[in-house]
Parts: structure tokens; sequence; C-alpha cells
């Protein structure tokens, strides 16, 4: 293989080992081989490794200790009556700052109600809406400010993984897309979400077990 080398000042190529001389820019001791072309003309660094690499940073969502990050998309799937909508309220009521929980497929009811009698929820912050557009919910965030949005059911409304995707990171929430699952088990619909989504949890008889995770290992799992 032919060693390339070039110039450190005009990038000229050559391809003799000896040039000493560049015809480009008329300069003398400017050509080195084009692998070491980098390192020599940056000169010597100092660099620490947290400009190198940045730890992302994550948040843990009580009271399950599911990590998650800035503007990040979590996908909680499974049967009816598994404990998907009941984890989405726990957290809800246990995050610190507002929360926008859009209950589309139940509506804002007795069943809603007694779910909140049920685990004691009755906290500021905590707005319920039934906007099922990407506009309803944006114009909601707007004016809430929430850190976190959940949207119950993705099933019974028109988002698209792609709307979900633009609400977490334009507005730079947390959000929690609720899905159904087919018989096989598998979140239902377009597989888009469950690739998409940064963290996601499959429920089933009131447990819970995560199933991917870009913020952590899979080891979480326990009681709704």
């Amino acid at each position: 293989m032919v060693q390339t080398f070039q110039c450190g000042v005009c990038n000229a190529k050559y391809n003799v080992p000896d040039q000493k001389f560049c015809r480009e820019c008329q300069e003398f001791d400017t050509i080195l081989p084009q692998a070491d072309r980098h390192r020599v003309w940056q000169g010597e660094q100092v660099v620490e490794a947290t400009d190198l690499y940045k730890v992302p940073q994550t948040e843990s969502l009580a009271p399950y200790g599911i990590r998650t990050g800035p503007a990040s998309l979590i996908c909680l799937y499974g049967p009816p009556g598994s404990g998907k909508s009941t984890a989405a309220t726990k957290i809800a009521d246990s995050y610190p700052g507002n929360v926008v929980y859009s209950s589309i497929e139940e509506g804002i009811g007795e069943s809603l109600m007694a779910r909140l009698k049920r685990l004691e929820v009755h906290r500021k912050g905590l707005w319920f809406c039934t906007h099922m557009t990407v506009g309803g919910v944006d114009d909601i965030i707007v004016e809430k400010e929430p850190g976190l949005v959940v949207i119950d059911s993705i099933t019974a409304s028109v988002f698209t993984s792609d709307d979900l995707l633009s609400l977490a990171h334009d507005r730079k929430v947390i959000v929690i897309a609720i899905l159904q699952v087919t018989k096989a088990g598998d979140p239902a619909g377009s597989n888009s979400l469950s690739h998409d989504a940064d963290v996601c949890v499959s429920f089933l008889d009131l447990h819970w077990q995560l199933t991917k995770s870009r913020f952590q290992g899979r080891e979480g799992g326990g009681e709704v």
C-alpha cells in the first residue's frame, strides 16, 4: 500500500517520502505522512475525559426506579387490566414537577376518579385531559409547562411514533405512551413505537418488567 504524504499548510498530497519542499505553497518542512498530519499539526493537547465523553443525564422515575433521560420516550405495553394505567398514575403522582395526563381511552369520569381514590392521588400540578391530537396536547404542554406527559392510550388516539418523538424533543418533556398488545403479547400496531422508544416496559397480571432501556440494564421488574 502506497503511503500518502500531505502538506500541513495547504493540504497538497505527495507520494514521495523525502519531499522537503511543497511546490504548492512554497513552504519547507511541512510535508508529513498523512496518517500523522492531524496529530502533529494539531499540536500537543491536554483534554479532560469529561470533554471527550458526556455522561447522559438521567433521572429515576419513582416509585419503580425506571431510569430515563430528558426528552425521552417510554412505552408501557400489556393486555387490558395488567396495570399499565395504574403504574402510569403512580409515576405521575410521584413526579416532582407538573404532569399532563391525556386520558384518551378512559376519559375523565368515574373510572378515573375511582383509580385516583384507590391510589390516594390528589396532588396539585397533575392535569388530566382528553386531547387525542398532537396540537391539542401541545397546547396543554405550553399552558401547563409539564416535565412529564402521559398518553393513555396510543391505541385509542391518532398519535404516531414520530408525533410522540416530536413532542418529547421539541418540548423537552418525558413522554409515557401506553399501548395495548396483540394475542402474542407484542405491542399492538406498528412496531415503530417500541423501536423508537428509549425505554419499554411490559405488564402482565399486575407485574412489570423492563424489556428495553438506553439508560440502564434490563434487570428491573416487580409488582405494580
